[in-house]
């Protein structure tokens, strides 16, 4: 039972790993479970260059944590992920050998941008960094708001979709 973890008020959420929040019920608790054993996020907040309480993120108080919660130490599982799916730095130059047509693009404000791929791996293996854009920002419809760095990775983007479902069609055609 979550409900002693969730804080009265509106829109409570449990506290949890991520420190940005979590959420209430089961998908809440899965994300603190990913977070404790496979996606290990050691982001600090300041309340200064971002909105959240000043928080410096150390494993001592993510393994403190984890163990209260699910028994596990977050830092026995630190690189899990990595060795798991084998995502070093030597993955991604291979990528190019074993993949094509993919965007990634990378919203810079987005605290997640720094285990994105940010720099092009072939010339179907695209990276779109986003000076201005947050978490997946690209991905919504236009505003009047968007920045031009938006504006031109929306247009960069459309461009190579296209792009690449013609020489795709183009293929099956020989």
């Amino acid at each position: 039972d979550l409900s002693s973890q969730v804080p009265a008020g509106k829109d409570g959420t449990i506290h949890c790993s991520d420190l940005t929040g979590c959420g209430t019920g089961y998908d809440g608790e899965s994300w603190d479970y990913q977070a404790c054993s496979q996606n290990i996020e050691p982001f600090a907040t300041n309340n200064e260059t971002d909105m959240f309480p000043v928080f410096a993120w150390n494993t001592t108080w993510l393994d403190n944590h984890c163990m209260n919660r699910f028994g596990i130490k977050a830092t026995e599982r630190q690189y899990w992920m990595e060795k798991e799916f084998g995502l070093t730095q030597p993955y991604f130059e291979k990528m190019k050998d074993i993949t094509s047509y993919i965007i990634f693009s990378n919203g810079l404000q987005d605290g997640w941008s720094a285990g994105g791929v940010l720099k092009n791996l072939s010339d179907t293996l695209i990276a779109i960094p986003i000076p201005n854009g947050a978490h997946h920002s690209d991905m919504k419809g236009p505003s009047k708001d968007d920045t031009q760095d938006m504006i031109d990775a929306r247009k960069q983007e459309m461009a190579l979709l296209k792009q690449w479902l013609n020489d795709i069609k183009s293929k099956k055609k020989d």
